[in-house]
């Protein structure tokens, strides 16, 4: 008898932490990784700034007028992340496993539907944007190669964040961070590469901090994609 009670105990623990686990401990587990991922995901401008620099400071100037645009496509990702997460959670707390099954197939194909929706939006209105907002050709120019690169990230940031709330509900909040830290790598390596032109790759000057930027956010997608098929969540 006793030890029916202690297998189903760590059965539960073993499904269930949030049911069992001290209420403090869960709030560093559960604060940390998500606080460090949200810095992240803010990061990639702050890199691309801080190499772009080095070009001129009319490319500067450029990658900092992007920024409300990718700042926008951040927040939509995170809402829409968010949004799924609290769904997800709430049914696994009721014990609705086809319910939360179905929001993680709703919620991607929200992801992708919204995100595709975005990449085209800020592809149509960046023209007008720059044109508000300076008068200097280069300046302009420098704006529309960045920008007509960055607004691909969309889609996979859309993706990679919405998978990345999915985790989490389940309570799995350290590897969202570490995929979330490879993209951020990506594109702190080869945004120097790229814009520079060194070695093998070619300078691309601010249209390579672009490419970076979104082969990170690609390969976050990746792995959230891997860490949701190929193992049980």
């Amino acid at each position: 008898m006793f030890g029916q009670f202690v297998e189903k105990r760590e059965s539960m623990q073993t499904n269930n932490k949030m049911a069992v686990a001290p209420v403090g401990k869960l709030i560093w587990q559960m604060s940390i990784p998500p606080l460090i991922s949200m810095f992240l995901q803010y990061s990639y401008n702050l890199i691309d700034s801080a190499f772009v620099a080095r070009l001129s400071e009319n490319a500067l100037t450029a990658v900092s007028l992007s920024f409300p645009i990718t700042t926008l496509m951040n927040a939509t990702s995170i809402w829409i992340g968010v949004g799924v997460n609290v769904l997800i959670a709430g049914y696994l707390g009721q014990g609705k496993q086809n319910e939360a099954n179905t929001t993680v197939t709703h919620g991607l194909l929200l992801a992708f539907g919204i995100g595709a929706l975005l990449n085209l939006l800020s592809l149509l209105i960046m023209k007008p944007y720059f044109r508000a907002f300076t008068n200097n050709e280069e300046i302009y120019q420098l704006s529309l190669a960045y920008m007509s690169i960055c607004s691909f990230m969309q889609i996979p940031n859309m993706v990679h964040i919405a998978i990345q709330k999915m985790i989490q509900a389940t309570g799995n909040m350290i590897a969202p961070m570490w995929f979330q830290i490879a993209g951020v790598v990506v594109n702190f390596v080869f945004d120097p590469l790229l814009i520079f032109g060194i070695g093998v790759f070619p300078a691309m000057g601010i249209r390579g901090a672009a490419v970076a930027t979104v082969a990170g956010y690609l390969l976050s997608m990746i792995l959230a994609f891997a860490l949701l098929l190929g193992k049980k969540q």
